[in-house]
């Protein structure tokens, strides 16, 4: 079974066009998001009727060239954030 970090790797070198391992792990921590979206990525837009809930998952940062991108994950959910800020 492919763990988070293994998913966040393999779709952000696919998205960046580099080989894995062109791909730094940086860090993984827990953190809580909204169930609706993640926080972030594709599902970013609010849905209609927001759902107030918030899930456990992880944080996830990877380093490709010295950019720093973000992920957040929940059970076997992965969601790219885009670049990291500062």
């Amino acid at each position: 079974m492919q763990s988070n970090v293994a998913r966040a790797i393999a779709d952000l070198a696919a998205r960046l066009n580099v080989g894995i391992e062109s791909v730094e792990f940086i860090l993984a921590v827990p953190d809580d998001f909204p169930a609706s979206n993640l926080g972030c990525g594709e599902f970013s837009e609010e849905p209609e009727r927001p759902i107030p809930a918030f899930v456990a998952g992880q944080r996830i940062l990877l380093g490709v060239d010295g950019y720093c991108y973000v992920y957040h994950a929940h059970g076997v959910q992965v969601v790219y954030c885009g670049m990291a800020e500062g």
